[in-house]
């Protein structure tokens, strides 16, 4: 009798959808540290945006029903909001809560 092999889960990839500049409420971050934002299109996940900021978002793909964007202008900011100890976090990525008040 021949062994089974496992069959992997189908890997879904990124699908890009069109642009859409748009603007929404930060409502949660997320574990990873992806902000959650409502907008009229719906939840799109975007990096650097904390709970409670009215944000500008521009869409950029779609993967297994996610939506995820790119911050573009903070319009209402949290009152716990700081400045980042690191110089390049911003850029970095690699904190993204580094600008909430602890």
């Amino acid at each position: 009798m021949k062994p089974r092999s496992k069959q992997r889960p189908e890997r879904t990839s990124a699908k890009r959808v069109a642009a859409r500049v748009l603007e929404g409420r930060v409502r949660d971050v997320t574990d990873a540290g992806d902000s959650v934002v409502e907008t009229e299109a719906g939840i799109v996940l975007v990096t650097g945006g904390f709970p409670g900021e009215s944000v500008r978002i521009r869409t950029e793909e779609q993967r297994a029903g996610v939506t995820r964007g790119t911050l573009l202008a903070v319009l209402a900011a949290s009152a716990d909001r700081i400045e980042p100890a690191c110089g390049i976090a911003a850029r970095c990525g690699g904190c993204p809560l580094m600008g909430l008040s602890p």
